[in-house]
């Protein structure tokens, strides 16, 4: 888990110091050459989403089915649906 995290954060990161760079945005610009940065910022995050993909599905192994366990009816799982009621105590006696 801390792994995960720790390559989230790298990943954030990445995106807002390395993605803008590599697309061509600055603070300085504006109008169309900003908005054809955002496209290109928009076409870096979609290939890197693509990459991110085809890496998962070739390194993720498949799990071996698991049998659920099944459990006679007559064992009470205490669930209070199921819990028969108990009954009541008569105060005045």
């Amino acid at each position: 888990m801390r792994v995960a995290l720790t390559l989230a954060g790298v990943a954030g990161l990445l995106a807002v110091a390395v993605l803008p760079a590599l697309a061509g945005l600055e603070t300085a610009s504006a109008g169309v050459e900003f908005s054809d940065g955002v496209a290109r910022a928009l076409y870096i995050s979609a290939a890197l989403a693509v990459v991110g993909g085809f890496i998962s599905w070739v390194t993720i192994r498949k799990a071996v089915p698991v049998q659920t366990p099944v459990q006679p009816l007559t064992v009470s799982c205490q669930d209070p649906c199921v819990r028969t009621p108990q009954r009541e105590v008569d105060e005045a006696a």
